[in-house]
């Protein structure tokens, strides 16, 4: 939905902007960087948007700049290859170091183990990694992330406001300040105060919050997705496919990040969703694991977890000599960015 930038060493992006590939809420307009389309087809689009960030937010020198690009595990060779074009050919950039968006966010704990769940805008991202290697054959990602928790707020407010939209900037601002996650059965706890309202007003607008629109809302982060996996178990499923000598080293340091991961109570019901499940049957290999589930305490934001990790990596001495300069990027004819020839293997050891 966004793209961070900035530079390495710093503690947060210098710029967070709409990505012009991003998810919009109409199916037929979106466009991003998993969908199949041609080099030449993202040219234009990667061009005008790389411009725009070097020369108008950064004014830098390319020239003088190696770029760290924090990818989606998906991302499509297409869509990697338009990028690498523009920066070597066009920006003329020294070297590129194409970094796993999702195992990032494990530089902030200082850990070579761990488990990361990302929330994002339009999925949930599952990824374990062991002794600094992404174990890609138990990635999983699922389509809950927090536009749905947007369609649903949405949906309510304008049922109990008689409301015919919501603009995205009030509908982000009431999900901010005002939903949060909890169990399923506080409803029976609640009794009355499930329809106390909270006043939210917007100009001339007011909008009435019901205390059970604000619990309502998230829920769906814990329902199954359209792969007929909820959160809890997409993470379990993504341990069924680790190595039993691994799984307690990557239980031990989990990662929550993104920013659906910071709606209140939500790393507490999203344990105890974990724990239930625990005790199925499908399960019975993982329940050595229950005390041993630990979520790691980090002190950057959330969601800006995975550009943090990408800018501690920027900073480390040994990246140079990993990452893909322009020369090698011409004699390959671009294969070098194909993902099998990427260096993603033991990157958290540089």
């Amino acid at each position: 939905r966004f793209t961070k930038v900035g530079f390495a060493g710093e503690s947060c992006p210098r710029h967070i902007l709409p990505s012009p590939w991003a998810v919009t809420r109409l199916p037929s307009e979106q466009v991003i960087v998993t969908q199949s389309r041609t080099v030449d087809e993202w040219l234009p689009t990667v061009e005008k948007f790389l411009n725009m960030l070097y020369f108008h937010y950064l004014q830098v020198n390319p020239k003088e700049r190696r770029v760290i690009l924090c990818e989606h595990m998906l991302t499509t060779k297409s869509f990697r290859m338009a990028v690498a074009k523009i920066l070597f050919d066009k920006l003329l950039v020294s070297s590129i170091y194409c970094a796993p968006g999702s195992a990032l966010p494990l530089y902030t704990t200082g850990l070579s183990n761990g488990l990361i769940v990302d929330i994002a805008h339009t999925e949930c991202r599952i990824l374990p990694v062991f002794e600094g290697t992404p174990l890609r054959n138990a990635f999983r990602s699922i389509s809950t992330g927090s536009l749905h928790i947007d369609k649903r707020l949405r949906s309510l407010l304008q049922e109990s406001n008689q409301m015919e939209s919501v603009s995205d900037e009030i509908l982000e601002d009431i999900k901010v300040r005002t939903c949060f996650a909890t169990r399923p059965s506080i409803e029976s706890q609640l009794n009355g105060d499930l329809n106390r309202v909270q006043t939210y007003n917007d100009g001339p607008h007011s909008l009435q919050v019901s205390y059970r629109t604000r619990f309502t809302a998230p829920e769906v982060l814990f329902l199954n997705g359209s792969e007929g996996e909820s959160i809890a178990e997409a993470i379990l499923e993504s341990l069924l496919r680790t190595d039993c000598d691994a799984r307690s080293a990557i239980c031990s340091n989990v990662v929550l990040c993104g920013g659906g991961s910071m709606l209140p109570g939500f790393q507490s019901r999203l344990m105890e969703d974990i724990h239930t499940l625990l005790k199925l049957d499908r399960y019975n290999g993982l329940n050595g694991l229950q005390d041993i589930l630990r979520v790691a305490s980090v002190v950057f934001p959330a969601n800006s977890l995975c550009w943090i990790g990408g800018a501690i990596l920027g900073s480390l001495d040994g990246l140079a000599s990993c990452s893909i300069n322009r020369e090698l990027f011409t004699e390959s004819k671009g294969q070098v960015m194909d993902i099998d020839n990427l260096q993603y293997t033991d990157f958290l050891s540089l």
